[in-house]
């Protein structure tokens, strides 16, 4: 006589059964993977050893992955093309792998972190960031780039983020999740940084297009707030100064203003006009309108920067004239220009690259000669624009004035 198997027992079985198959379908070959991902597991893991290679794919954003598992309970995560994405480990990870990071950021954290125990380092585009780490103690830091400096961020937990960011968010957004609440002391001062993603029901935007960055000081007064793509939020906009929502009103009121920045002396309104950024300055003295179209337009004719971060403030001369500055970290190195309020540049300055020689097609013919002559095209890394019409170039650490 024989002895009926359950139901359940059998649903249990091929549930299994199913998830075996599944699993060994992901499964694929050390060979299989892309040059560069074989060549970072060589380079920075040679004494681990490789346990199992899967294909999957990412629920995020449905892109294929490649998911290494390593002896010593170390994951590796790489993308179609071979590039590293994230690189984890239960315990403290190898100091070889220390070394896939870039100098910089490498001489950074072990300024603040001379243990360099990291269980955690993560490739990330989000919100301009470079890294994300993870320390021994599940701290989470977030590496960033501003006007050439690498900076450290701590990554807080809700439960130890100051309740005035709440506060502010709730006062006016709705709808919101927040991404990250960061902790960063940047240029001598501590301030709260939170990144949240709006929702949004027009079809125009997407989830990017929704991303919001928030700055705060120490003691809860907002510094700063910018959207990627959408506009400021009716409510928080009114509650700027009096004389700035006046100006605006009168010469700008068909303009979506999408960024603020607020300091003691004037506001700077971000807006985009035919998807061309414009920021726009006003002060109680004055209201100057920099066209900051022409700095964009130059900054790509000449150098078409992969943009890592950026920054644009303004100062004013002893003649009350104003200038701006804008100053840019990309993957080629750091480019600051300071221009008049109509857009023409006036100072161009380069680190860790030289400047284009399509700029100095732009200048007087004898100044490219002269250069030309002496072999320095190629190692200009400074121009400045004298008021009296003079132009000061500088290469391999040598000036030339033309035009005194």
């Amino acid at each position: 006589m024989h002895k009926k198997t359950p139901r359940g027992l059998l649903l249990i079985f091929f549930v299994l059964f199913f998830m075996a198959c599944s699993d060994s379908d992901d499964r694929i070959e050390q060979k299989e993977l892309p040059n560069l991902a074989q060549a970072y597991l060589k380079t920075y893991l040679p004494k681990s050893q490789i346990l199992q290679v899967e294909n999957v794919k990412s629920t995020k954003d449905g892109q294929e992955k490649y998911k290494v598992t390593l002896s010593k309970q170390i994951t590796v995560l790489f993308n179609e093309s071979g590039n590293w994405l994230q690189v984890e480990g239960e315990s403290t990870l190898p100091q070889s792998i220390l070394n896939s990071l870039d100098e910089e950021e490498l001489i950074a954290l072990k300024a603040n972190y001379p243990a360099l125990d990291f269980i955690k380092i993560s490739n990330t585009s989000l919100y301009r960031f470079r890294r994300e780490v993870t320390l021994l103690d599940h701290t989470q830091l977030v590496l960033y780039y501003k006007l050439g400096t690498i900076y450290i961020a701590t990554s807080l937990k809700e439960n130890k983020a100051p309740s005035f960011l709440y506060d502010f968010i709730e006062a006016y957004y709705t709808h919101v999740a927040i991404e990250y609440i960061l902790q960063v002391e940047e240029e001598g001062e501590k301030v709260f940084k939170v990144y949240i993603t709006a929702e949004t029901k027009s079809k125009e935007h997407s989830a990017i297009d929704n991303q919001v960055e928030l700055v705060f000081n120490q003691d809860g007064e907002w510094l700063s707030v910018e959207h990627n793509k959408t506009a400021i939020p009716q409510k928080l906009y009114q509650t700027i100064s009096d004389y700035a929502q006046e100006y605006m009103a009168e010469k700008y009121s068909s303009l979506i203003i999408n960024s603020i920045i607020k300091q003691d002396e004037y506001y700077g309104f971000g807006v985009f006009t035919n998807d061309i950024r414009q920021t726009i300055f006003v002060s109680k003295e004055a209201s100057p309108v920099f066209r900051f179209d022409v700095v964009q337009r130059f900054i790509w004719e000449h150098f078409n920067p992969n943009y890592q971060n950026s920054s644009t403030t303004i100062r004013r001369d002893k003649t009350k004239r104003y200038y701006i500055t804008h100053q840019i970290k990309s993957e080629e190195g750091f480019i600051k220009l300071e221009a008049n309020t109509n857009g023409g540049w006036v100072v161009l300055e380069t680190i860790d690259r030289f400047i284009p020689l399509s700029v100095l097609e732009t200048l007087p013919k004898e100044v490219k000669e002269l250069l030309d002559s002496k072999a320095l095209s190629q190692w200009v890394d400074k121009i400045v624009k004298s008021e009296n019409g003079a132009i000061s170039i500088y290469a391999k650490d040598e000036k030339y004035v033309f035009g005194e």
